[in-house]
């Protein structure tokens, strides 16, 4: 069987023998075959059997993204951390840990403005979804912006995570 998910998870599960750069290539490899949430071009309800399946690949990929937009961070290189950290939030666009990565990697960048965006962004989607925010979350929000100054700190309470990753 040769399916997109069975090439990801060979290209994420490299072994540890690997030397930094062949890992990274094919993390990077693993994330250029994301494209969206997984199973979402099916009908709800057709395949009631994916659910479980679609959380393990979601996870999956939210992992991959996160430690290679760190990787990448560490090495300096914002640009692909920034890449990877959008390709994950194709497959979870709710991720809270992906969108802290993504607040690091623009406030690295002296981005300030993409840094509020990307705080209301998800000030909005916990509001949508109607969730408690992770204190991490919120901690970071008044680190970088500044106590009070993002939308997320000041309209929201923020006490927990309550989506998943």
């Amino acid at each position: 069987m040769n399916s997109d998910w069975h090439r990801f998870r060979q290209l994420a599960n490299a072994g540890p023998n690997r030397d930094a750069s062949d890992r990274q290539a094919r993390l990077e490899a693993a994330l250029e075959l994301v494209t969206g949430m997984p199973f979402s071009n099916i009908g709800p309800g057709r395949y009631a059997w994916n659910s479980w399946h679609q959380r393990e690949m979601i996870d999956a990929i939210v992992d991959v993204a996160h430690t290679l937009a760190e990787t990448c961070q560490q090495a300096g290189d914002l640009p692909a951390a920034r890449r990877a950290i959008l390709r994950g939030l194709l497959a979870e666009p709710v991720s809270e840990l992906l969108y802290r990565d993504l607040l690091r990697v623009e406030h690295r960048a002296g981005n300030r403005a993409a840094v509020k965006a990307a705080a209301d962004k998800l000030a909005d989607i916990a509001a949508a979804l109607d969730v408690d925010l992770d204190e991490e979350t919120s901690a970071l929000v008044d680190t970088l912006l500044g106590p009070g100054e993002g939308r997320l700190t000041r309209d929201l309470r923020c006490t927990h995570l309550n989506t998943s990753r």
